[in-house]
């Protein structure tokens, strides 16, 4: 269930997620049910120049469509993983 969620809702709308800062500037977050999923959009990370802030070290072989997942659980667990 969470899994058909996560594509449906990343696949058609990830620009319909909150916009993280701090610690976790440069991704996203987005709740299904539950649950929250931190993730970047390819072409917003490289657009923002977040490259550095999110760590990704194969950025180029990624897609502008791109989206990377960081993690994905309760809100207690994610939050507490930055």
């Amino acid at each position: 269930m969470l899994d058909n969620a996560i594509k449906e809702i990343l696949f058609h709308s990830p620009f319909n997620s909150k916009i993280l800062k701090g610690n976790l500037k440069g991704k996203r977050s987005l709740r299904v049910h539950g649950y929250r999923i931190i993730f970047a959009i390819c072409e917003e990370c490289r657009e923002k120049n977040y490259t550095q802030l999110n760590g990704c070290k194969d950025c180029k072989k990624h897609g502008r469509n791109d989206i990377i997942m960081f993690t994905c659980g309760p809100r207690s667990h994610v939050y507490g993983e930055y």
